[in-house]
């Protein structure tokens, strides 16, 4: 996996109307955790972050001064309008140590069952996992193509690279086949009912007139 070093400065204060700031100036605040102490507060260039994302670099070596810390990329959070990179959460790694991280899931489809009218509901986009930092796959691909109405795809059903553990337990439900909203199955008839009878329409002959009445009489 490649790894890219990016230059990384202390935040001395934090807060909405700060990190507002930062990006401004081409900054973007993260955070570094560490499994045994509290996390640092960080800014890093926007730009270079933002490099790394597009070639889907997960492992980054912060250098702080003369220090550095070789540290996984865990979350990013991005602006719901813009897109815009606005915060990001590392944790520091051995790289000789398992790592948990989220990763990705990217649909192969679509299914079956969409092309017969269905909808595909999506109720996970990511999976965790545990791996080596180093063999951190940029994302897991699903294959969803068999997948049929009300069928669902399972954790239980991802092929994982060698080397790679799940997290996630293995009953979570990823992807869902559904029937569009508004649309409802007939009901099956219960086993021996009889039908219900309706009654004929009568069939009424047309009144003579007055006049024919008179004839008859």
């Amino acid at each position: 996996m490649e790894t890219v070093e990016i230059v990384a400065e202390t935040r001395e204060r934090t807060g909405t109307r700060l990190s507002r700031r930062l990006r401004l100036s081409g900054r973007l605040p993260i955070n570094l955790h560490f499994k045994d102490r509290a996390p640092v507060a960080l800014h890093v260039n926007s730009r270079e972050f933002d490099e790394a994302l597009r070639h889907h670099v997960r492992i980054v070596r912060l250098r702080m001064g003369a220090s550095a810390e070789s540290a996984v990329i865990d979350d990013v959070q991005h602006d719901p309008v813009s897109q815009e990179t606005i915060h990001a959460d590392l944790l520091r790694v051995d790289l000789k140590e398992k790592v948990e991280v989220a990763v990705a899931l990217v649909l192969k489809g679509p299914a079956e069952g969409e092309m017969k009218g269905g909808v595909r509901l999506e109720q996970n986009n990511k999976v965790r996992i545990r791996c080596l930092p180093l063999s951190i796959p940029a994302e897991i691909e699903a294959d969803i193509r068999a997948l049929q109405l009300h069928q669902s795809l399972f954790v239980r059903d991802l092929k994982l690279p060698s080397g790679v553990e799940m997290v996630d337990p293995p009953d979570l439900v990823l992807v869902t086949v559904v029937e569009p909203r508004g649309v409802e199955e007939p009901k099956p008839a219960a086993e021996g009912a009889v039908p219900e009878a309706t009654e004929p329409e009568l069939i009424r002959t047309p009144k003579k007139d007055a006049e024919d009445e008179d004839e008859k009489t």
